[in-house]
């Protein structure tokens, strides 16, 4: 089952470039494969897609997607601390979605996956269902959720959006 997928909304001045590479480096210090897998550039909009992904075990994998779009993009002039730096003044909407994936090695060690049979599929259901089920809800999902929402929390103080604590 898809987990919440989590929406920020904002309108108004930031260094993209410093957003984007302090995105991709919390979550490379998380041990989180970072793969760019969509970039459209049509000024005045911008869209860019990651699939991140963590291995927990060999069964087991953790994923954040995240998804930008930016409009109506407009390069500034900001005065940051005596100096002049580049900004951007945009409309940009950041999804952040959480998910876990179960099987995703070749486990079994047969020619594929755990789809290859019809035995392969049911004891995936099994396992799934009987054995690591109070794992897969107690441990694997509140993991990668808890990650996203820390995840957000950071992005929303990187595009200076007020915040006196996070939300745990």
């Amino acid at each position: 089952m898809p987990m919440q997928t989590f929406r920020i909304k904002f309108d108004g001045i930031f260094d993209f470039d410093e957003l984007y590479n302090a995105m991709n480096k919390w979550l490379t210090e998380r041990e989180y494969e970072v793969k760019e897998t969509k970039y459209k550039n049509k000024p005045p909009e911008l869209e860019i897609s990651w699939k991140s992904d963590r291995k927990i075990t060999h069964y087991v994998k953790q994923n954040i997607d995240v998804d930008f779009h930016l409009w109506n993009i407009k390069e500034v002039e900001v005065i940051k601390e005596n100096t002049k730096k580049k900004m951007i003044k945009a409309r940009v909407t950041i999804e952040v979605k959480p998910d876990k994936e179960f099987g995703y090695e070749d486990y079994l060690k047969r020619d594929s996956d755990w789809k290859s049979t019809p035995f392969s599929v049911k004891l995936k259901e099994f396992l799934n269902k009987w054995v690591l089920k109070r794992d897969i809800e107690m441990v694997y999902e509140s993991q990668v959720y808890f990650d996203a929402v820390h995840f957000v929390d950071f992005i929303k103080q990187k595009l200076n959006m007020k915040m006196d604590k996070g939300a745990f």
